[in-house]
């Protein structure tokens, strides 16, 4: 970004590169943007999340695992050896086929770190405190944990790593779903911790109050707070035997980041797609404002770890007057987090928009184009307008566009590929129907006309946003 500041490009602005908002390291890049199956241009669905805050999180994040994204690693400028998390939206095959594959790359990587310390003859101790012997966690739906066992079993595939396995559960904390188990196969040469994510619970109380509502006989207010089709009675009650809200719906769960939680916050909330499909909402905590120095000097505040404890938030004792001095009497209003917001596949996302709201960045999927809206909700995905609604709905600064239906191709690609094919690809070419060939432009057009912003994007491939 700063190479590209410098080169002139006015996408960048240097306040904001030269602002403590952006030091702490975050960015994104994208390693698939194709919806259902590649392109010639576009890998299946994968981006990581690069942090590197508060000089104790320096990581790569995965979100989804489509095939082939151990290609796009090699092609970026990632290391995998940085790839501490993965999140996985939903169980579609173009978001998970290559989660056992990077697996077994992570595992080969830290391997490599593991043999180098003990060709220097490190101690057991210095082994199993290194980097490369920490576990790997994995976040998602229920059945993750069976999908990435049963694939290393079969294949007999031995990982050096350990893995933990966080699954989302609806049941609360009395219930026995929230026990966590450890997996054994005998084909599986290493164990996999399963652990189970239990919701929030002061989003399960709104969900009891929620179903109270619809329970009250007005059918209005059921349309309203659910996304499932609803069934009433002539009296206006729902019938029997219905469940007035979806198995997830209104639940939020907050992810244990381990060694990132001092830095980075992460609220995972339900979406509506054809299968359990989650949203993932990454916060950076605030940071302390900055320090007057003319109040420290005035109220006679040596240097030194007095003024380490102030910026941490603790009051002190002035040694010259021994009056108490709070925090807020020589420091600036705190620096508000950057917020990033990650959807999977969706025709629905009330319930996540709350925890959205006021994102810097909203990463949505536009499947679709918005003269095909109907078709998306049946498939369970979004429009490119639909996208830039809930952009404008929780205020966010920017939009990125990804998951794109592989009907479409970038106008310029298009040209390019018609020019240069010979023989049965141009006759193939010739023959596609004009209503199947659209512009990733109009897709982006359609987007910025809902949000009301330029600040639309539609990714590609190893492209890189900061």
């Amino acid at each position: 970004a700063v190479e590209n500041h410098l080169k002139g490009i006015s996408r960048y602005d240097r306040d904001y590169l030269d602002s403590a908002r952006n030091l702490t390291g975050l960015q994104i890049t994208f390693l698939g943007t194709s919806g259902g199956s590649p392109t010639l241009n576009r890998n299946v669905s994968s981006l990581a999340l690069e942090l590197n805050m508060h000089r104790s999180v320096n990581e790569t994040w995965l979100f989804d695992c489509g095939e082939a994204t151990q290609t796009r690693l090699m092609q970026s400028k990632l290391k995998i050896t940085n790839v501490t998390k993965i999140f996985i939206t939903h169980m579609h095959g173009d978001h998970i086929f290559g989660l056992p594959g990077v697996l077994c790359m992570m595992s080969n990587s830290r391997s490599k770190v593991i043999k180098e310390l003990k060709d220097v003859n490190a101690d057991r101790n210095q082994i199993s405190k290194s980097w490369a012997s920490q576990p790997v966690h994995i976040y998602g739906p229920p059945g993750i944990a069976n999908f990435v066992t049963m694939s290393l079993a079969l294949s007999e595939s031995s990982l050096s790593i350990p893995l933990v396995v966080h699954e989302f559960s609806n049941q609360p904390s009395a219930g026995e779903d929230s026990e966590s188990f450890t997996v054994t196969n005998r084909r599986l040469k290493n164990k996999i911790r399963v652990e189970k994510v239990l919701p929030d619970e002061k989003s399960l109380m709104i969900r009891k109050k929620i179903i109270n509502i619809m329970n009250s006989g007005e059918p209005d207010k059921a349309k309203r707070y659910s996304w499932r089709k609803q069934s009433f009675s002539k009296n206006g009650t729902g019938r029997q035997q219905q469940n007035l809200l979806d198995k997830w719906e209104c639940m939020r769960w907050y992810l244990d980041l381990y060694d990132a939680n001092e830095a980075i916050e992460v609220v995972a909330c339900p979406l509506k797609h054809r299968v359990d499909c989650w949203g993932y909402v990454i916060k950076e905590v605030d940071q302390p404002g900055k320090m007057d120095t003319d109040k420290v000097k005035a109220l006679g505040l040596p240097r030194g770890p007095i003024l380490k404890h102030l910026k941490n938030g603790e009051a002190v004792k002035c040694p010259t007057s021994g009056r108490w001095i709070k925090p807020e009497e020589v420091m600036g209003p705190d620096k508000p987090g950057r917020k990033v917001v990650i959807l999977g596949d969706t025709s629905d996302n009330r319930w996540i928009a709350q925890d959205a709201r006021g994102a810097d960045v909203v990463v949505h999927e536009a499947t679709f184009t918005d003269d095909m809206r109907q078709r998306a909700l049946i498939a369970g995905h979004s429009t490119a307008g639909m996208a830039g609604n809930f952009a404008k709905y929780v205020d966010a600064g920017s939009l990125i566009l990804n998951h794109f239906s592989a009907r479409f191709e970038d106008s310029s690609q298009w040209e390019s590929m018609k020019n240069n094919a010979k023989g049965r690809l141009k006759d193939l070419i010739a023959a596609s129907k004009s209503e199947e060939i659209a512009s990733i432009q109009t897709i982006t057009k359609q987007a910025v006309a809902k949000f009301g912003k330029n600040s639309v994007f539609a990714a590609e491939d190893l492209t890189v946003y900061c």
